[in-house]
């Protein structure tokens, strides 16, 4: 079947006027109606009512929402072979974490570069509630943020349930943890905390306010790779995404523990807007991700 003839049905149905239909069209309403007919004699069906005004018949109804169907899915592969012939132009832009920039960068995005040379890649970051307004306003294509989205039309796609750690120099582990690793004794150290504007920041000030703690607080921070560094050097306490935990790499002289289940982190996703069809670089930019977490190995 001449797809062409199904673009004819769909925009006839939907404008249920054959001059209206033939005009959006550009073709003649005799060219038109000849293709409907055509369309009715393929099928053995009569697919509009003519008289008193032009309507759907039964038959008519069902196969508009599979024309509908079969017209998506080759976009979809029109925009995928295309993509493919031209070597995959085009950009992707991704909206992230400050926190999680850092590991996209070094491990997701080489990849990714090999595989789309000539897409353009740009990284924007953001704190969850700019992320979002990224996404919305169409700054970013695609982000990885923690659900729930709060955004209308979006669709998500789970790559891991993730913990929050405490980073604790080794110094204070004997200090304030005692042989027992007491976490709770640990938050009486003090504390090398993300800025009030981060996710993680966010949790610990619900459970700090929850406990009745009063944390000491010597030094805030956007970046988290300062803190841990400051964390070495054993200025305080500080924690940590498990995203960020599992490429830190050398960790002598720190204890990394993984906090309780009420300062988890929740499910990291990635975010895209819905649409009938998304891009080959895109599609592929979200299984490359999910396969990097599921091989990545877990925090001890």
């Amino acid at each position: 079947m001449n797809l062409y003839k199904l673009k004819y049905f769909i925009v006839t149905a939907e404008e249920l006027n054959i001059s209206k239909a033939a005009e959006r069209l550009f073709i003649s309403q005799q060219a038109l109606s000849s293709q409907i007919g055509q369309l009715e004699q393929h099928y053995g069906v009569k697919l509009f009512e003519r008289r008193p005004n032009l309507a759907l018949t039964y038959a008519g109804s069902r196969l508009l929402e599979q024309a509908r169907l079969l017209v998506q899915l080759n976009d979809q592969i029109e925009a995928e072979m295309e993509s493919i012939r031209k070597n995959r132009r085009g950009s992707l832009r991704i909206g992230i974490s400050y926190a999680r920039g850092n590991l996209f960068a070094s491990r997701v995005l080489p990849i990714y570069h090999r595989k789309y040379p000539a897409v353009d890649l740009t990284l924007v970051e953001g704190n969850s509630a700019e992320l979002c307004g990224f996404l919305e306003n169409g700054r970013v294509d695609v982000i990885v943020d923690f659900s729930p989205i709060l955004l209308r039309d979006i669709t998500t796609v789970r790559l891991l349930k993730e913990r929050g750690f405490m980073v604790v120099p080794q110094t204070f582990m004997e200090q304030y943890g005692g042989p027992s690793r007491d976490v709770e004794a640990l938050f009486k150290a003090p504390l090398l905390l993300l800025s009030k504007d981060s996710f993680l920041r966010n949790i610990l000030d619900r459970y700090f306010k929850k406990q009745h703690i009063t944390p000491n607080i010597v030094l805030e921070s956007k970046n988290i790779a300062t803190l841990c560094s400051l964390c070495r050097q054993n200025m305080g306490v500080t924690f940590c995404s498990e995203m960020y935990a599992r490429q830190m790499g050398d960790t002598s002289g720190l204890t990394l523990l993984p906090m309780a289940d009420d300062l988890s982190l929740g499910e990291l996703v990635i975010a895209y807007p819905d649409g009938p069809a998304i891009s080959p670089a895109l599609r592929d930019f979200v299984e490359l991700a999910k396969s990097f977490f599921s091989e990545s190995e877990p925090v001890q």
